[in-house]
């Protein structure tokens, strides 16, 4: 990715692509989120479950997430978090220290 960012914490890589970049971008366009995850984190259970509590943390912070950027979430392999307090704590430090939250 040349005009995107990588961030990384404990259990997450997060990759960032700011759409102000682009030559088409038209300014109105929501951010956008994919996620994968390794069968290395385990069963199908245990990644579903990481997969929505992370869009869960999107949903509940969408308002303050700018809308010019589009999100890849690779979990890493030796993730061992099934709480949302714990997903919410990682991104919210992750995301104050890239300055991705509106200023608002």
């Amino acid at each position: 990715m040349k005009k995107g960012r990588r961030l990384v914490s404990p259990n997450f890589f997060v990759y960032l692509l700011d759409l102000s970049y682009l030559n088409n971008y038209d300014g109105d366009m929501k951010f956008k989120l994919a996620i994968t995850v390794s069968r290395r984190c385990g069963s199908a259970v245990k990644r579903n479950r990481i997969k929505r509590l992370i869009r869960e943390f999107f949903r509940l912070n969408q308002r303050r997430i700018n809308n010019n950027l589009w999100f890849v979430i690779r979990i890493k392999d030796n993730c061992n978090i099934m709480e949302y307090r714990d997903i919410s704590d990682e991104f919210e430090k992750l995301f104050a220290k890239a300055n991705i939250f509106r200023l608002d």
